[in-house]
């Protein structure tokens, strides 16, 4: 899902469209990484998410 957002750049977004994309993508890419994950932007492979390397787990409190 992630990945898809970079495809958004051929509609017809006002700037402030184009804010709330990014900004959706940057949470989705956050909670990814919060659970220990990277996302896969490489075009080989089949694999969407990817184990960190690292072994953290961050334990993020997302509230609202």
């Amino acid at each position: 899902m992630v990945k898809d957002f970079e495809r958004l750049h051929c509609l017809d977004m006002t700037a402030t469209d184009d804010w709330d994309a990014t900004a959706a993508r940057n949470l989705l890419e956050d909670i990814i990484q919060a659970n220990g994950y990277k996302v896969n932007y490489e075009q080989k492979g089949n694999r969407p998410l990817l184990k960190n390397d690292d072994g953290h787990k961050a334990n993020h409190n997302y509230t609202r």
